[in-house]
């Protein structure tokens, strides 16, 4: 027999990484059909919410308004996931379907780690052919998921502050981004070879422009990040 607990947070983690990997997937398959619904949308960051809800849980016990808790969620990259997700799926005026990528890409390589756990336990050729999948394409998709958080989201939101005019979710974007690059070196990898893509292509007259613009940017996420 399998070894889980229906029961368990264990189990409800694994469950809401399904919800976001399905949502994922079925919003974006949305998209490419032409027929755009944002249910999936949601249920990805419902299930995004429980997953790593229960990890910062699982970590950090019952919140509480101390300077501790506080100081260790600040350190913590499921917190900041969670943050995103909840903001995500309750303050933002409307679906930013690339920010649903990551979690979902995230999400594949947890269900999958599971499933070889706990559900296959039995079978062990197809443990290890996972396990195989898995060590084979890990990198290049975090480095894909870097690259989308680096620039595809940005752009879009970039995008909103031009029309409609909506600065939050960019700014909340900044800060997350901010963080990632402290803690992750995919995204600053990503971050190098923007810069070095942007440097090979852009105009000698076009430069002194976009240095001023990721000074602007870098104190003002340094600001806000202090």
């Amino acid at each position: 027999m399998p070894s889980f607990d229906v029961k368990s947070l264990h189990f409800a983690w694994f469950v809401g990484h399904v919800l976001t990997l399905l949502g994922g997937a079925l919003h974006i398959a949305s998209l490419l059909c032409f027929y755009p619904s944002n249910k999936p949308y949601y249920l990805a960051y419902m299930g995004a919410i429980g997953s790593y809800g229960i990890v910062v849980y699982q970590s950090h016990g019952i919140p509480s308004p101390s300077g501790v808790y506080v100081h260790q969620l600040a350190l913590d990259e499921n917190a900041h996931y969670l943050g995103l997700a909840i903001f995500w799926l309750l303050f933002a005026s409307q679906a930013v379907s690339a920010t649903v990528i990551p979690f979902a890409t995230y999400s594949a390589f947890h269900v999958i780690s599971y499933t070889r756990s706990h559900l296959l336990e039995k079978n062990k050729d197809l443990q290890a052919k996972m396990k195989t999948w898995t060590d084979v394409y890990y990198g290049g998709a975090m480095r894909f998921v870097a690259i989308i958080e680096v620039v595809a989201i940005p752009a879009r939101l970039f995008l909103s502050v031009l029309w409609p005019f909506r600065v939050t979710p960019f700014l909340v974007f900044c800060f997350f981004l901010r963080f990632r690059y402290l803690s992750s070196t995919y995204t600053r990898q990503a971050f190098a070879d923007v810069n070095a893509k942007l440097d090979s292509v852009l105009p000698p007259a076009a430069k002194p422009t976009y240095a001023g613009l990721q000074s602007m940017l870098s104190r003002l996420v340094n600001t806000a990040v202090q």
